[in-house]
């Protein structure tokens, strides 16, 4: 599946019509909305699926926006701390499964906080295929 935001054409692209039929995700929950994309890194997310690699989407995001989503969606009362999971901008990024937040085991949609340099700061995270 061609996860590709400009790839709005293909038959196997996950934005195109005749594809997957996605709408590229809006970015106005963006920490800084004019610059900020979002991220397709892998990672097998422990508690889902196999062990295989699932497909994430994730954009950056404000610490209150992250406080928010772990509170509506995962009943967290805070972020939980802060893990190196990676560059999530690199190329065939892949997210270190022992870096997981326990708070944030099985969750397929949540809020991380990513010490790693290339990408720093707090991402929303959304499962989009469980292996």
């Amino acid at each position: 599946v061609d996860i590709n935001v400009s790839n709005t054409s293909n038959n196997n692209a996950l934005f195109s019509p005749t594809g997957g039929g996605v709408t590229v995700p809006s970015v106005t929950m963006a920490n800084d909305p004019a610059n900020d994309v979002w991220l397709y890194p892998t990672g097998a997310v422990p508690g889902l699926g196999t062990t295989a690699v699932d497909q994430l989407a994730v954009l950056k995001v404000s610490s209150g926006v992250c406080d928010s989503i772990n509170s509506k969606a995962n009943a967290l009362a805070s972020t939980p701390a802060v893990n190196d999971l990676g560059n999530f901008a690199a190329a065939a990024a892949t997210i270190p499964s022992a870096a997981w937040p326990t708070n944030l085991v099985g969750k397929p949609i949540g809020c991380v906080n990513n010490n790693d340099t290339g990408s720093n700061g707090y991402y929303f995270y959304e499962v989009l295929y469980v292996q």
